[in-house]
């Protein structure tokens, strides 16, 4: 005690500033919360027993007295409600399937009594979250609400738009296990579980609705996380499922999309600067119709042997035993940390040098200024990223270096494809319903007989225009005596500008993205 300014002082004030360094603070407020529960009792504090909390006061004009003071109440009365949480979600089978550094390092002090370094640690970072964000530290809530409301609306959209269409490429089992994830964003997030569970528990202390959430950010943003990644990967199964977004791709390219201003399908130009060229034409884009047509084979499941000088004049297409092409999952640097805190099996302890190979998968570009902060981050989707040494870099820096590029990586897995999948499904019913008369006569009544194959009729569209008799049995053999038209290619090109005069070829860059997830996307056009 001769060290404190006070007799019953819980520490020396004088060295607050280094012990909050050391992390000190933190630890001895844990393990006072540790002594009460030694007692055998439910830990229920008294609200308002060493005062309340004010975030809209001023941190930095308090003293250190006053500063350890507002952290003891802060964190006192939050681990009551991390306590519970905890009890209420064990076994391992009723917990949620995200959870933080923090939630998980309490959960074993709560059964051991023990206050751990890394667990000091993340109490600190906890404080330290509030410290800054004050009376904003309910934003993180906020965020997260906007991203699974926005995730479940989709959903629950998209199922309504393609009901009662019989597509063998999606089965009705991967329709309930996308409900299943949104019924688990339901529960987790939009049901405030901590506080039915007080009602039930006859807790003291009745929380505020979603008070865990709201004063817990850093899980909200792990949430936030798990939300989009999940979305992200049904989302690009969904749509190679399907097929519309893939062929849409080269009705666009072949109707000279993106060539002017009034043929900008800015939604399909995003998606495909995201997934790269390549992906959708394995290799740059075609120019003529014949091309278009054989690289349109190709990504609908033919073998690449079709395109070799040997195989040219033979009859047909022989199918890839890879199947049909689809687009990829994005966010490269977002992907190395899925197996963590999406399906619970990643790499929990992570070092510098883990840090560094992270950043070596990334897409995006980046320059560091002289200090080794980050200068600029961009994509050139048109070469292979270009980064700056980083072997010398402190952990620090790595770890700014890391951030940035994960926000960078945001908009590529917020990216709605899920509209634009119902963008091209409906495009598609347009361009049938538009070129049906010559389609008709070119190759027949059965040239699509259900709507799951609609796009195929990018595929005749394109082969009205070539020489092209037949592409194996992907589709009909154009009927005897029909002569080569631009015709269709040209009503087609109609249709797509059409779509795009009324505004809806820049639905999720303009309105769906700035508005539903605060993501901006500027275009510059060439002339």
């Amino acid at each position: 005690e001769a060290h404190k300014a006070q007799p019953g002082d819980d520490m020396n004030f004088a060295t607050y500033e280094l012990s909050d360094f050391l992390f000190w603070p933190a630890s001895l407020l844990l393990d006072a919360f540790c002594r009460v529960l030694n007692t055998g009792f439910d830990p229920q504090m008294k609200r308002g027993i060493y005062g309340h909390y004010a975030p809209e006061s001023d941190r930095d004009s308090k003293s250190n007295r006053d500063k350890f003071k507002e952290d003891k109440i802060l964190l006192l009365e939050m681990l009551e409600e991390f306590y519970f949480y905890c009890l209420t979600t064990e076994p391992s089978a009723s917990r949620p399937p995200v959870e933080d550094e923090l939630s998980r390092g309490l959960r074993t002090m709560f059964k051991t009594k023990e206050v751990t370094l890394p667990l000091a640690f993340a109490a600190t970072l906890f404080l330290d979250i509030h410290h800054m964000l004050r009376q904003d530290v309910d934003s993180g809530f906020g965020r997260l609400t906007a991203a699974t409301c926005f995730v479940q609306s989709n959903v629950k959209e998209e199922m309504k738009f393609h009901k009662g269409i019989d597509m063998e490429t999606w089965p009705a089992d991967n329709d309930r296990a996308v409900q299943r994830f949104v019924d688990t964003l339901q529960f987790w997030c939009h049901e405030d579980q901590q506080r039915i569970d007080a009602q039930k528990l006859k807790r003291d202390n009745i929380p505020e609705p979603f008070c865990l959430y709201r004063k817990h950010p850093w899980l909200c943003g792990l949430w936030k996380y798990f939300t989009q990644m999940r979305f992200h990967e049904i989302s690009i199964a969904f749509v190679n499922a399907w097929g519309s977004v893939m062929c849409c791709a080269h009705l666009y390219n072949a109707v000279d999309g993106g060539k002017t201003r009034d043929m900008m399908w800015k939604d399909m130009d995003v998606s495909i600067s995201f997934q790269n060229e390549k992906t959708f034409f394995i290799g740059d884009a075609p120019t003529s119709a014949g091309d278009c047509l054989k690289r349109f084979a190709l990504v609908m499941g033919a073998s690449a042997a079709n395109l070799a000088k040997s195989t040219r004049k033979k009859k047909g297409f022989t199918l890839s035993k890879r199947g049909p092409k689809g687009l990829k999952e994005l966010g490269a640097i977002c992907q190395t940390f899925k197996g963590r805190f999406c399906d619970g099996n990643g790499q929990n302890d992570m070092g510098a040098e883990h840090v560094q190979k992270i950043l070596e998968t990334a897409s995006w570009d980046y320059e560091l200024n002289e200090d080794g902060r980050v200068a600029e981050v961009y994509k050139d989707t048109g070469q292979a990223p270009k980064k700056s040494s980083i072997n010398h870099l402190p952990v620090a820096k790595l770890l700014g270096l890391l951030r940035d590029l994960l926000h960078a990586e945001t908009i590529e897995i917020s990216y709605d494809y899920l509209r634009l999948h119902r963008q091209c499904w409906r495009l598609l019913r347009l361009v049938k319903q538009y070129c049906h008369g010559d389609l008709l006569k070119m190759f027949g009544p059965g040239y699509i007989e259900k709507e799951s194959q609609l796009p195929f009729v990018v595929g005749y569209v394109l082969m009205s225009a070539t020489s092209s008799q037949q592409v194996g049995d992907m589709l009909r053999a154009r009927l005897p005596g029909v002569a080569i038209t631009d015709k269709v290619l040209a009503d087609a090109k109609v249709v797509v500008m059409g779509m795009i005069a009324e505004g809806a070829g820049a639905l999720i860059v303009e309105h769906i993205l700035p508005k539903a997830l605060g993501v901006q996307i500027h275009f510059e056009f060439e002339e």
